[in-house]
């Protein structure tokens, strides 16, 4: 059920969105010190536990001495918190515990880490290092990282490929039961959008009957770029969006390049093949070129499976900000592994027509399909 969209509803100041990520490399939020010196000025709320400082933005919950923020989907992240239950789940969160001092987050963590002896944020600063998705991070005289098996993907060559029509119907179960399970107490927001990858979190939406409020971004040219597509609203809401969809949904052409690799297949002569499709205007513009210049050796099916899980698992795009949680389903470990198992007839329908998401569409909500854009981002083909 949509709620209409209230044009004159109050805007969050400008300071917020300045403040917010301003000069900033995939800033998202939080700090941790041992040195009370090193501040950060775009950090608003400030709280002393013991020897550490933790700096954030707005929104942050409290209890005792562990501090969180954002949603799961395999319970309320409260419950988890004051039950101590610090394993990976599905959802988009973290939490950071300072009685024992270490980060717990989600299963396919949204942002970036980076940490040395005395320092442990998502702000990129210098003298850090960053840490991999598949690692844990605790203090223990200083915060350190450490390589966890079971979040790593590992290729297995016995695996069957996965078809256009699996990969279609295990998409539309997914993002219906991420819908469903997303069980928070704040009004949902949907981005008045005619992406593809909008309207598939739209649609799962509408499939299972949650109301929202379609609302329109709120653009300021000093965000980075995925901020700028958010919609800022003095009030607190879930804002569901179409984050990761591109990179892990098999829209991004020079990852399925490398995935069509060990096969022979030259992505641009696929493309050229046809006058027109959703994306040729897109890749002529941003990728044509690109692909040309790419040096990876993805030869073999490990190699690519690998380079890509790698650029894909660390690609980390924008969190939650302040009183904003954003719902970010595309951002799934099922979902990476899934396009890595992708044939080719898959990868290559996808990428040149956006066949994939459109069929998702057309499951969930085919009403959806007459507001999509015939071309991405509108780029037409030259």
């Amino acid at each position: 059920m949509v709620e209409p969209f209230v044009a004159n509803e109050a805007v969050v100041s400008s300071n917020l969105i300045t403040r917010s990520i301003s000069n900033l490399d995939n800033s998202m939020f939080f700090c941790i010190s041992t040195a009370q010196h090193q501040q950060s000025q775009y950090l608003s709320e400030k709280k002393s536990v013991g020897n550490f400082l933790l700096q954030t933005d707005k929104g942050w919950n409290r209890h005792n001495n562990i501090f969180y923020k954002g949603y799961c989907l395999e319970g309320k992240l409260s419950y988890k918190v004051k039950n101590k239950d610090f394993v990976s789940a599905k959802g988009n969160y973290a939490i950071i515990d300072l009685d024992k001092p270490a980060i717990y987050y989600d299963d396919c963590r949204s942002f970036p880490i980076f940490c040395n002896e005395s320092i442990l944020t998502n702000i990129a600063v210098e003298n850090t290092q960053q840490v991999w998705l598949d690692s844990d991070v605790f203090y223990r005289n200083g915060w350190s990282s450490v390589f966890n098996s079971n979040k790593s993907i590992d290729f297995d060559p016995s695996k069957q490929l996965y078809s256009f029509d699996y990969m279609v119907d295990f998409v539309c179960a997914y993002m219906v039961k991420c819908v469903q399970n997303l069980d928070v107490e704040f009004p949902i927001y949907v981005a008045n959008s005619n992406g593809v990858d909008s309207t598939i979190v739209q649609s799962a939406l509408d499939y299972v009957g949650k109301t929202y409020k379609l609302v329109e971004s709120t653009k300021d040219k000093e965000e980075l770029w995925g901020y700028r597509q958010l919609h800022y609203s003095s009030t607190p809401h879930i804002q569901a969006t179409g984050y990761c969809g591109d990179e892990i949904l098999l829209r991004n052409p020079q990852y399925v390049q490398w995935l069509l690799e060990p096969y022979g297949i030259d992505l641009a002569q696929e493309y050229d093949k046809h006058k027109h499709t959703y994306m040729l205007g897109f890749f002529n513009k941003n990728y044509r070129e690109k692909i040309k210049k790419s040096t990876y050796d993805c030869s073999t099916r490990q190699k690519s499976f690998d380079h890509v899980k790698s650029w894909i698992s660390n690609d980390y795009q924008m969190w939650h900000i302040d009183d904003v949680l954003t719902f970010t389903p595309f951002r799934n470990k099922d979902l990476i592994e899934m396009q890595l198992y992708a044939d080719t007839d898959a990868l290559i329908r996808q990428c040149v027509h956006a066949d994939l998401s459109k069929e998702i569409i057309k499951k969930l909500n085919p009403k959806n399909l007459q507001f999509l854009s015939a071309n991405k981002n509108d780029v037409l083909p030259d």
